[in-house]
């Protein structure tokens, strides 16, 4: 998988969203400050793995210690992680350490100002369920 150039989780609670939004699966976004609301996520060092990198930019982003549920899939350049946290970890989103996220919260219907789209975020979720 040498032609991916950047990773990005799907954070979900116990329930996996579902594409019409209509469960109780909630999952987290950030605001990133020019494109919108978007998953977490970003580029790979070159020390890291796929994983490590996802780990890292989760918890720059977000302030939490996710692990990867499932073998990540591959869109366009990008592989999206389903992570999900310890049931005795927090929900407790913190404040992001990267300067280019103003915020992280999490959802159960999608926000306005989505960054890739509604289209697109039905798709990733859908590649999960």
């Amino acid at each position: 998988m040498n032609d991916i150039s950047y990773v990005f989780a799907l954070i979900t609670t116990e329930e996996i969203p579902l594409d019409d939004f209509s469960g109780t699966g909630k999952w987290v976004m950030v605001d990133h400050k020019f494109r919108g609301w978007e998953l977490p996520g970003g580029h790979i060092k070159e020390e890291e793995s796929y994983e490590e990198a996802i780990i890292r930019e989760v918890f720059e982003e977000t302030g939490l210690k996710a692990h990867v549920k499932q073998k990540p899939k591959k869109i366009g350049e990008g592989l999206v992680f389903l992570m999900t946290i310890n049931a005795n970890e927090s929900l407790k989103l913190s404040s992001s350490q990267d300067p280019i996220i103003n915020e992280a919260r999490w959802f159960s219907k999608p926000p306005e100002k989505l960054a890739w789209g509604l289209t697109e975020l039905k798709k990733i979720i859908r590649l999960f369920n």
